[in-house]
């Protein structure tokens, strides 16, 4: 359960689901407590500063803060919302009963839309500088809300334009409508061809090379950035060769607490949530693609379905 408000709203809900510990203990006896639990948490589980404010004081008296490569695996743990309340309490869990886990604390995974399909066998296993030379099957579909609003909402279509009022300036009419998008709430967001690759790794390492786990990673992408220049990113590569129209001008940036929409007040979220995930680029020899490229890579599997976007 991802919804940080959803979560707020049902907290009940949220931890049942979040922090299935009746299903652990089943799995753990299917498994004989021999099995490796591949855990996603969330960055969620750190403070993060909110609009730009010091942390809580709680925080500021820990020698473990974040530093200015970002939140480390031994920040401590203060989730301000009840969505990374659950995921701390998921970590409780599997580190006290799974003998042999990996908790993966996730940034924002972004990735292909739903009705994209792409060769997740080639995708994790192939250099990724390679992989816009080759077309592949389909195999399996990876959905990102984020990236499907995102598409919709900047991108412009001919109807949009066919739709225009003679004589009226077409960049003032087409930027009407405003994306808002807030400016101050700092992530790591992270493809989702990485997100497999790291996911293979740590299945391969276990079950071919017999190494045991008992370890936490930050996992994200290799650059942090807010929600706005994640917005202009995509609109440089999706508009780079000219087959996609892409409008930046109706980004519109913006701290949360500046925002009057009634949606946008619903949960307390941190502003900066950047994370050191040295270690777990480190640990795999391979860091994770940046921003660009990850999106360059999306736009080409995504290629097929975009004229229905």
């Amino acid at each position: 359960m991802s919804d940080v408000g959803a979560c707020e709203a049902n907290p009940e809900k949220c931890f049942k689901i979040n922090a299935p510990e009746y299903l652990i203990d089943l799995l753990l006896g299917i498994t004989a407590y021999n099995a490796l639990f591949l855990v996603f948490s969330s960055d969620h589980v750190y403070e993060g500063a909110v609009d730009e404010q010091p942390p809580s004081f709680r925080s500021t008296k820990d020698s473990l803060q974040q530093s200015a490569n970002g939140y480390s695996e031994t920040s401590a743990l203060y989730p301000i919302n009840v969505y990374g309340q659950s995921k701390k309490k998921l970590e409780r869990i599997v580190r006290m009963k799974c003998r042999y886990h990996v908790i993966l604390r996730s940034s924002v995974i972004y990735g292909p839309l739903l009705a994209d399909f792409f060769d997740v066998n080639e995708a994790i296993t192939t250099d990724t500088s390679n992989l816009c030379d080759k077309k592949t099957e389909s195999l399996s579909k990876v959905h990102s809300t984020f990236l499907q609003f995102l598409l919709k909402e900047l991108r412009v279509h001919a109807s949009d334009l066919s739709n225009q009022s003679i004589g009226t300036n077409q960049d003032n009419l087409v930027s009407n409508k405003k994306v808002t998008l807030f400016q101050n709430e700092i992530r790591n967001f992270v493809c989702i061809f990485d997100v497999l690759k790291c996911c293979k790794f740590f299945v391969d390492q276990f079950f071919f090379q017999g190494q045991l786990f008992h370890e936490i990673f930050n996992m994200g992408g290799s650059e942090s950035c807010s929600r706005v220049v994640m917005a202009h990113a995509l609109c440089d590569v999706f508009s780079s060769d000219g087959s996609y129209k892409m409008d930046k001008k109706k980004i519109l940036g913006m701290k949360r607490s500046e925002c009057q929409e009634s949606w946008a007040k619903k949960t307390p979220s941190p502003s900066n949530l950047k994370m050191d995930c040295g270690r777990l680029y480190e640990k795999m020899r391979y860091t994770f693609l940046s921003l660009s490229q990850g999106l360059e890579l999306c736009k080409y599997y995504m290629q097929d379905q975009l004229s229905s976007i």
